[in-house]
């Protein structure tokens, strides 16, 4: 029966799951939650990147359990010997270059864009996931050619946000040279020192209730507090380094010839034939969501992560995922697509 027929049947017979309804990744989650043996986690996700923490990170609740222990882990090995992938899927292995960022654009559709393929897999293409998964056409039968997207992507990047005039005016404010610029920086630093200060002395005082017995080092909470201050302050040395080095010497700051060289060496990165993996890497770390219809793609994504390849040593390097403002501005990066 696998697990895509149930979801359909709870549909059929009206029932939702907080509103929502039932997937088959839905389904799955629920049939391998660890919550109904009695075992409840927290802290298993990383909020910054929304990536999944290394499960010696995750932070356990004991909870009622309503499914005994050996039932759960029978079902689960069945459920494993059943998987036509004995790996589960994940984004960044997958050779499709929008892997995990396509959205349908159609109105009132929140489905996602998952790749699909035809004649044996000759014709490749992204479709609705509400189509396909759930069987719901309200939206339309909303398909695109997957190297027509892809192709207008990487068009996008090299054409819009790698234009150097219009990286100028997205960080604008990190290349003001004014005397009046460089007076806020330097309050700004200020500011996040003594940020950073605090963000150390919390981190020492739990050190030091757990020397001094206070709070237990198995407290669940411990781990989850003592990493929110690590990763603040980790945020804010990036901060500060960035701009101490805008108001530092001429040749440390960044400036027109730094975006021109940045610019330079991402379009012949994204260009590269022998090297797709790290083309895709670029493509993931610059664009957070594609919206796609027949007619029009919508592509967006944030500034931080400008900001952060720009300023860093060697600056055509991939930056990791962010999720900050967008780099979109308006409609002005649209590119209209034939149907």
């Amino acid at each position: 029966m696998g697990i895509g027929k149930p979801s359909q049947h709870l549909n059929e017979k009206g029932l939702s799951y907080r509103g929502r309804k039932y997937t088959p990744a839905l389904v799955h989650t629920i049939l391998t939650r660890e919550t109904y043996v009695g075992r409840h986690y927290y802290n298993t996700k990383d909020s910054r990147t929304n990536t999944k923490r290394p499960r010696e990170e995750w932070i356990e609740v004991e909870v009622p359990a309503i499914i005994p222990e050996k039932t759960f882990d029978k079902f689960q090995a069945i459920l494993k010997s059943r998987n036509p992938k004995m790996t589960p899927a994940r984004s960044h292995s997958s050779p499709v270059l929008l892997s995990g960022l396509g959205r349908c654009g159609n109105p009132g559709c929140d489905g996602t864009m998952m790749p699909m393929n035809g004649k044996g897999g000759q014709y490749l293409y992204c479709s609705c996931s509400n189509v396909r998964r759930k069987k719901d056409r309200t939206c339309g039968n909303n398909n695109i050619p997957m190297q027509q997207v892809d192709n207008a992507v990487v068009e996008v990047l090299k054409q819009r946000l790698l234009d150097p005039a219009r990286l100028e005016k997205l960080l604008a404010q990190l290349l003001e040279r004014s005397a009046g610029a460089d007076a806020k920086r330097k309050r700004d630093i200020v500011t996040l020192r003594n940020e950073r200060t605090a963000a150390d002395t919390a981190i020492q005082r739990l050190f030091e209730s757990i020397e001094a017995g206070l709070v237990d080092s198995k407290d669940k909470d411990l781990k989850k507090r003592l990493a929110g201050h690590q990763s603040r302050r980790a945020a804010l040395d990036e901060e500060i380094n960035l701009l101490e080095r805008q108001c530092g010497s001429k040749g440390d700051r960044i400036d027109r010839d730094t975006l021109a060289a940045f610019a330079a060496g991402l379009k012949k990165k994204l260009t590269d034939p022998d090297n797709p993996a790290l083309r895709k890497n670029y493509v993931q770390a610059f664009v957070s969501e594609v919206v796609m219809t027949k007619e029009q793609l919508t592509v967006r994504g944030p500034v931080a992560s400008l900001v952060q390849a720009v300023s860093t040593p060697g600056a055509d390097t991939a930056p990791g995922r962010t999720s900050m403002v967008n780099w979109r501005a308006r409609q002005d990066s649209n590119l209209q697509l034939q149907a």
